[in-house]
């Protein structure tokens, strides 16, 4: 070679050996035959982070060094992914676990690897209202709330409903409460709880007695002569003619000179002189309902008559005054 010095020559050949070493082939480096992303399958909490390795293959399988790789996700708001793989999970809402598909292509060829985000754990349960009153056989629903630590509404949990006392109240797995009907004069009440992942809350659900709907007075009727007594019973009951216990029934009469009666419903016929039969109304009375039974008093009848004096002796054209007297 003219003008070239043998050590010219030499450090040409060496600089071209470099050049033909830095390649994969004598015609250019080699082409990629598959990706291969790891690992295929994570699992992340919200705003948890995680690499993702991506290496290029050739036909043979072997790793080839350098490639360059773009990476994207299906759904950005589930997870997203940074130019050098690192996955970031998004928020969860729901109550079952979000999926995203996170992929890596270069030179055409391309992998993949799946990306699960779990759901945001509840924190609370809120219950709405917090108190209810339920006429007995009536229902009302539940509204149940399940919110994160920030306040934030979480769908799709799972609720599980439950009555601490099923003899006052029922609920169904959608939060419908109905109220029990029972014959008893109190209130009452229980507790109505819904829980989700581990946390409650409770509704206070108290259920009033049966309203009377009328009074039933047993006889219905009476008639009495004059210092006899005679027991009535009165029951109250419900529209459906369901009687009802221990219900304070007040007692009285519409004329205390002609009957009275006891706080046990017990009629005593008032005793007078009179001869004329006299009438009242018995009232049995509860919750603004009564009934009225009439009551007939008769007088005491007369078993003879006593005329005074019982011996009399007149003179011929005399006269004289008998007083005649009634016993009973």
């Amino acid at each position: 070679m003219r003008g070239v010095s043998r050590a010219g020559v030499l450090l040409l050949a060496f600089a071209g050996a470099s050049l033909l070493s830095c390649s994969d082939g004598p015609t250019g480096p080699a082409p990629i035959t598959s990706v291969s992303v790891s690992p295929v399958t994570i699992t992340l909490a919200r705003g948890a982070t995680s690499p993702l390795a991506a290496v290029a293959l050739d036909a043979k399988g072997k790793a080839l060094e350098g490639r360059v790789f773009a990476w994207s996700s299906s759904d950005i708001f589930v997870a997203n992914v940074s130019p050098a793989g690192i996955v970031t999970a998004g928020q969860n809402r729901g109550g079952s676990p979000a999926i995203a598909t996170i992929t890596a292509v270069s030179e055409g060829k391309s992998a993949t690897a799946t990306v699960m985000v779990t759901p945001v754990p509840a924190a609370r349960v809120v219950l709405t209202p917090d108190s209810v009153l339920i006429l007995p056989g009536a229902n009302t629903t539940l509204t149940a709330a399940v919110e994160d630590a920030g306040g934030a509404a979480l769908s799709g949990r799972s609720l599980m409903w439950q009555s601490l006392d099923t003899t006052v109240a029922r609920v169904s797995t959608a939060g419908q409460v109905t109220a029990v009907a029972y014959v008893g004069p109190v209130s009452r009440e229980t507790r109505v709880i819904a829980t989700a992942e581990g946390r409650a809350d409770t509704t206070r659900v108290v259920v009033p007695p049966l309203a009377a709907a009328r009074v039933v007075l047993t006889p219905d009727s009476a008639s009495l002569q004059v210092g006899a007594t005679q027991t009535f019973t009165a029951v109250a009951k419900d529209a459906a003619g369901t009687a009802l216990t221990g219900r304070t029934i007040a007692w009285g009469t519409t004329d205390s000179s002609v009957a009275t009666v006891s706080s046990a419903g017990v009629l005593t016929a008032v005793a007078y002189a009179g001869p004329a039969t006299r009438t009242a109304r018995l009232i049995a009375a509860t919750a603004g309902k009564a009934d009225t039974a009439p009551v007939v008093v008769t007088p005491v009848p007369v078993g003879r008559v006593n005329a005074t004096p019982d011996t009399l002796v007149l003179l011929p054209g005399a006269t004289a005054t008998l007083t005649a007297g009634g016993d009973g």
